[in-house]
């Protein structure tokens, strides 16, 4: 998007019968790359040059939240659903697969993001962690208690964004503040 102009450069289309409207978008630029996380559970990848889909398949039985794709390593996605689970599909092969799930909030996941191997979720009020080069990733939540100038209490968390560089989170809540942890 052009900003001053306000025009499109580029329009891709959704491949037809089985896509929903884009519920999350990441791209993977030295592939070439998006990746839509979409409402009927689909992921679609499309090299953004030619706009040709590179791949699709069905990620989730529900609704994609949030997309995201290993830092780490380029071949995996994660995915979070309205179901409590993270996911990460592993897509090195032609055919995409599964890899691991991980489970452990109370309410859907909001938000998440990686640094290094660590997965950082929010969902309701609790920050959830897991290390995402182990065997079997155990996600541990830890519900959240910040020091506050007011007296009112933190209600939803809605976003989460680590900055690697200094080791802090960046914590958005339905309360209009964005708190940053460390």
């Amino acid at each position: 998007v052009r900003v001053r102009t306000r025009n499109e450069t580029c329009e891709w289309r959704l491949p037809g019968g089985q896509s929903g409207y884009p519920r999350s978008i990441c791209t993977d630029l030295p592939l070439f790359s998006l990746a839509v996380g979409q409402a009927t559970g689909y992921i679609t990848q499309i090299d953004f040059r030619t706009g040709r889909i590179l791949n699709t398949w069905r990620a989730h039985e529900g609704s994609v939240s949030h997309l995201r794709l290993h830092l780490m390593n380029d071949v995996h996605y994660l995915l979070s659903a309205n179901d409590k689970s993270l996911f990460m599909w592993d897509t090195s092969k032609s055919k995409p697969s599964l890899e691991k799930t991980l489970k452990g909030h109370r309410e859907s996941i909001q938000s998440f993001d990686v640094y290094q191997n660590n997965l950082f979720s929010v969902s309701g009020n609790r920050v959830g962690a897991a290390l995402l080069s182990a065997q079997e990733p155990v996600l541990q939540t830890h519900k959240m208690r910040i020091q506050r100038i007011s007296s009112s209490k933190i209600n939803q968390l809605t976003t989460i964004n680590i900055l690697s560089n200094q080791q802090f989170m960046l914590i958005g809540s339905d309360d209009g503040i964005i708190r940053c942890c460390y």
